[in-house]
């Protein structure tokens, strides 16, 4: 009887492993689910995809909270100066989806992930710190800080569905489900409770917690962090994910164009 071939499939913490048939030539009548396909999910990264994008919509929804805290008014060069500095967030997302193969080349896929979180933790922080709490009116806090959360929403939305993909489609399908969520999450309970009179800086601190509890999640639960254990036996995981640049895939347009035609 002829040998299986390799085969991926889940090892007890998760993780994609492949195994073969028995040297006797047996082969297998019931196989276990793929890493690709019926991979259980690791639910815990929608939380991470969450708290990235609470970040996104606090930076969004809190800017009149903002503009009024810094008396800018809705008229005026200190009013188009503010726009200007809020239009950063998109700036750094456009900026850093382009360049982070050539500014990151150095780190991996997974260092990137950690890379954007900080980013975020820093653009979150600034107006909590110097703006909310110091009462600081100086508009280059907004432009720093939108910059910042901008680089790290970009660079994020960018690696982290590649660092995850050996996890399974199954854990990236659910992943997903972080980015609605994270938005509703700051403008339904968040705008609530700012209504009764919650500081808007609570919303900021909160924002940067569970940031930095997604933070201690990829590194105990992503493929190739530091905290994940056993990592030999997982064959299916990589040490580095491999991310295609955006050149090597506009080089490949026939494989994605006729598809989104």
């Amino acid at each position: 009887l002829p040998i299986d071939s390799p085969t991926k499939t889940m090892d007890s913490t998760g993780l994609c492993r492949t195994s073969q048939a028995e040297s006797l030539g047996v082969s297998r009548e019931d196989p276990a689910p793929t890493c690709e396909e019926d991979a259980p999910a690791v639910r815990l990264h929608a939380f991470v995809f969450m708290s990235m994008f609470q970040a996104y919509a606090a930076m969004q929804n809190l800017q009149f909270s903002l503009k009024k805290e810094m008396g800018v008014s809705q008229e005026g060069d200190r009013a188009y100066a503010f726009t200007w500095a809020v239009t950063m967030l998109h700036v750094g997302k456009l900026l850093s989806r382009l360049g982070h193969n050539v500014a990151c080349i150095c780190w991996t896929p997974l260092t990137r992930v950690f890379i954007s979180m900080g980013c975020v933790v820093i653009g979150s922080a600034i107006p909590a710190i110097f703006i909310l709490s110091l009462k600081s009116d100086w508009l280059g806090w907004v432009f720093i800080s939108y910059f910042f959360i901008g680089v790290g929403i970009g660079v994020f939305e960018a690696t982290f569905l590649a660092v995850i993909t050996p996890l399974g489609k199954n854990t990236k399908s659910f992943a997903i489900l972080g980015i609605p969520t994270g938005f509703l999450t700051i403008g339904v309970p968040g705008f609530l409770l700012l209504g009764e009179g919650m500081p808007t800086q609570v919303v900021y601190w909160y924002v940067i917690a569970c940031t930095l509890a997604s933070m201690a999640i990829v590194y105990s639960y992503a493929p190739g962090g530091p905290g994940v254990r056993h990592r030999s036996e997982a064959v299916c995981q990589q040490d580095q994910v491999a991310q295609a640049s955006l050149t090597t895939a506009l080089k490949a347009w026939r494989l994605w164009l006729p598809k989104m035609l």
